[in-house]
């Protein structure tokens, strides 16, 4: 009992320090484990690892209700979300046929639709003392039309979270000027940036209309950066622009790699003719997840990032603390955990 005791006690100590929290609170009491999740306690039977809580949790944000409208739509109109679900499903019995037996569970690498869907849950519960900013996301994810821009969204908002930022949601509602995504406040420093999230669409995938190409012959993200740099206009912050290239798995990002090139290419023709040699951005933050747009049977991609920091902004960060713990972050971004200990 003073175990519990005690671990009650720390879930009041970390709602007090809200939007600090990047663990999830958990213990087994009498045969049942208890996990916080935002403002409100779970309960799970013990032998449910991470990841089937993680599955459970990002159902339970879409909806049920949702999820059955979804689920009786007709495969060719499928939101990106169930796609990876079914894929998941069909990847869990297909592995559960492979190792029959009394266990429980059965253990196997996570296949590409599967670690979608679990980054997703994971990303989400990251910003659970964000709620505002989640719910706001959660809409838009369950729009088919709307899905990847939200889900870039949610990558960028926790990976910032990650880094030790907290954000605020800017106010649109005032259509005589440009707007960010979020001002996000270091917290460490009292640092505030503008951020902007960009994500390029691409035909046949994640529900954009037609066949997808097996690989795109550029990136081609010159208008998508034009789009992000045109918000420094009215910012009276330091811009972070987060893109997300939606391509096959392009490698590492060397300085020689091509895609890294096309991406250096790409923002030059980018900058606005007035630009006076400044950078109308301060740091630039280059996301590719490969797995989003794979099947079962291909090859497990991993989560690739890279971090481009302006050496002649218009508007610069006082302290590069700030983006020294958003490279750190990126780093880590994909290592969702795998035990109860490491939540």
């Amino acid at each position: 009992m003073d175990d519990f005791a005690e671990f009650a006690s720390s879930w009041k100590e970390r709602l007090d320090r809200k939007g600090e929290r990047r663990t999830v609170p958990n213990i087994v009491y009498e045969n049942v484990r208890f996990v916080l999740v935002g403002d409100h306690v779970q309960r799970l039977e013990p032998q449910k690892t991470p990841i089937d809580f993680l599955i459970g949790y990002v159902c339970t944000c879409f909806g049920k209700e949702w999820a059955e409208q979804e689920l009786a739509k007709p495969q060719e109109q499928s939101h990106p979300f169930i796609d990876w679900y079914r894929k998941m499903r069909d990847y869990q019995r297909e592995v559960q046929e492979q190792q029959a037996g009394p266990q429980d569970h059965v253990v196997a690498p996570a296949s590409n639709p599967m670690r979608a869907l679990v980054q997703l849950a994971w990303d989400l519960m990251l910003l659970e003392n964000h709620a505002e900013i989640q719910d706001r996301l959660l809409t838009r994810l369950r729009d088919r039309q709307k899905f990847q821009g939200a889900r870039h969204e949610v990558f960028a908002a926790s990976l910032l979270v990650m880094a030790g930022f907290e954000l605020t949601v800017v106010d649109e509602t005032d259509n005589k000027r440009k707007h960010p995504e979020y001002i996000a406040k270091f917290r460490r420093t009292g640092e505030e940036i503008a951020v902007e999230a960009k994500s390029k669409h691409r035909i046949g995938i994640l529900a954009a209309e037609g066949t997808a190409p097996r690989d795109p012959d550029r990136l081609r993200l010159q208008r998508l950066l034009e789009d992000a740099f045109a918000k420094a206009e009215d910012i009276t912050l330091p811009l972070l622009v987060f893109v997300d290239l939606n391509v096959p798995a392009m490698g590492a990002p060397t300085p020689d790699a091509t895609w890294i090139n096309e991406i250096t290419e790409d923002i030059q023709k980018a900058l606005p003719v007035n630009a006076n040699g400044k950078d109308p951005f301060a740091a630039l933050v280059v996301s590719n997840q490969p797995y989003q747009r794979a099947a079962n049977d291909e090859p497990r991609y991993q989560h690739e990032c890279h971090l481009v920091i302006s050496k002649k902004p218009k508007m610069g960060v006082r302290d590069a603390a700030c983006l020294m713990a958003l490279r750190e972050a990126s780093f880590k971004y994909a290592n969702v955990p795998r035990t109860w200990e490491e939540m």
